[in-house]
């Protein structure tokens, strides 16, 4: 943040937040895109582990409600 503000990018820690809860949201969907590739499952399946477990550790079915 220090480094952003030293050259001039205004990023307030809340917009960082919003912004990897959003990332973490379209990250969903990257698993899925593999397993029609047909990756195999030990590759695709702990990323999508990891992005659920992120998904629900920062609440983001909450922000997804702000778009019903």
């Amino acid at each position: 943040m220090r480094v952003l503000q030293e050259k001039g990018v205004s990023y307030e820690f809340e917009d960082v937040q919003l912004d990897y809860r959003i990332g973490i949201i379209v990250g969903l969907l990257m698993p899925v895109v593999e397993f029609f590739w047909k990756i195999p499952p030990l590759d695709w399946m702990p990323k999508l582990e990891k992005r659920f477990a992120a998904y629900e550790d920062l609440n983001c079915q909450e922000l997804l409600k702000q778009f019903e």
